[in-house]
């Protein structure tokens, strides 16, 4: 890490920009968050707006008035945010941003640690495969990156936590560990489960079966702390059209709290920017609110990817199928483009053209109002698979240090 921080620190300098971004916003998701996180410190249901009872805890955008609070995450998430709700929000917030710039700066050097064509080799030192800074450079100035801080999102941890499990397995073969993380992951946010979906395909039953049961054990921990209702809550909330709305006894009353002109005016966040229009773009804009037809065009994609990159080595593979989590999700947004970072660390150092660079580039840089994102993402996660420099190479993934895992 010493070395990593010493070549690397000063690509890194733009997350100046993005706490100057943090600390302006209100943070309409981590708002949800916090005001979840309290919710449970008071004993509270952190899927019901508590607003009426307890006027600080209003949640601009999100909630408003609605008898829903607006956190739309499992219940394990509500009890992993909790610290969170000890603090006063702004404190909180920053807390909350000193969390995702530690999770981006290890995802970055855990991706330049399993980058490398020789695993005996000091990443730092090894030429041939070193990532260069620029690239780092590039993700701290993207629109996810921006939009991210703007609004307060999770998704760098849960990658972090996604490709730590991916890692545990095929670098060090720690089955039950793997299988923790991923159950973390998910019961965090839903979609980290779409790499399940890889490893049943490469026929990794021991680690899909014990993925699942980790998942589920996680999942329902939190009964332990929560009624019954929780859970139904989370279920209409997430599949209302299942389940039923979500309803409320109590008549929700905001106490006059509002935003005017895109500035907040309520007894906490009083004056922050509801919105710098970052995150104006939808990553999935076909199917947005369409879970099924989501889901059913998420597994032909993934299908279409295990084809084309059968001969490709295994961490091409599953920085691929990263791309497609956006195409599961109806509601995403460009931070859920944070998911394309470890396919465009993996392939950058091989770019050998400035066109090659550009063509990485553009789901990072491309404006988020063109809704294309998403669609770039997945296009170089295919075409890349058939350009020669980008052919399969020798890879540590496909030769853990220990005994390989046949795929």
């Amino acid at each position: 890490m010493l070395r990593f921080g010493q070549r690397y620190w000063v690509y890194f300098f733009p997350i100046v920009f993005l706490v100057y971004v943090m600390l302006s916003a209100y943070q309409i998701d981590f708002r949800a968050f916090y005001v979840a996180a309290r919710s449970v410190l008071l004993e509270l249901d952190p899927y019901l707006n508590p607003v009426t009872q307890h006027p600080e805890l209003y949640a601009a955008i999100n909630a408003e008035n609605a008898v829903a609070s607006g956190f739309i995450y499992p219940p394990l998430a509500a009890l992993f945010l909790l610290p969170f709700g000890l603090f006063d929000y702004p404190t909180a917030k920053i807390l909350f941003g000193v969390v995702v710039i530690v999770s981006l700066i290890s995802l970055c050097y855990g991706l330049t640690q399993g980058d490398r064509k020789d695993p005996t080799q000091d990443p730092i030192q090894d030429q041939t495969s070193m990532i260069p800074g620029e690239a780092f450079l590039f993700i701290t100035c993207s629109f996810p990156l921006l939009a991210t801080f703007e609004r307060g999102q999770i998704d760098l941890l849960v990658v972090l936590l996604t490709w730590l499990s991916f890692d545990a397995y095929y670098r060090r073969k720690n089955i039950p560990f793997s299988a923790f993380i991923l159950g973390i992951a998910t019961c965090i946010k839903i979609f980290p489960a779409v790499v399940l979906i890889y490893y049943l395909g490469k026929k990794q039953f021991k680690l899909f079966f014990a993925s699942i049961a980790s998942i589920v054990i996680l999942f329902f921990l939190p009964l332990l702390c929560f009624k019954v209702s929780v859970y139904q809550h989370f279920f209409q909330f997430v599949l209302p059209k299942v389940f039923g709305t979500i309803t409320h006894p109590i008549p929700v009353d905001v106490h006059g709290q509002s935003v005017v002109n895109n500035v907040v005016k309520a007894i906490e966040g009083n004056g922050m920017l509801a919105s710098q229009d970052f995150a104006n773009g939808f990553m999935n804009p076909l199917l947005q609110n369409n879970t099924i037809g989501c889901f059913i065009t998420g597994l032909i994609l993934i299908a279409i990817l295990l084809k084309v990159t059968q001969k490709k080595e295994i961490s091409y593979q599953i920085y691929a199928i990263f791309t497609t989590i956006n195409f599961f999700n109806p509601r995403a947004w460009i931070m859920g483009l944070v998911w394309y970072i470890p396919l465009f660390l993996h392939l950058y150092p091989n770019a050998k053209t400035t066109s090659q660079k550009g063509i990485l580039l553009l789901p990072l840089m491309m404006p988020p109002f063109t809704n294309l994102n998403g669609f770039l993402a997945y296009a170089i996660a295919i075409g890349f698979a058939f350009i020669p420099p980008f052919m399969p190479m020798s890879h540590p993934f496909s030769k853990p240090r220990s005994a390989p895992i046949s795929l």
